[in-house]
């Protein structure tokens, strides 16, 4: 699953740390 860097940063805006699988910081 290719994220590109606004979906990134999305999800880090959203929890904070970058997720290492589905959505766990």
């Amino acid at each position: 699953m290719a994220l590109t860097t606004e979906a990134t940063a999305a999800i880090v805006a959203q929890y904070g740390s970058t997720p290492t699988d589905t959505g766990s910081p």
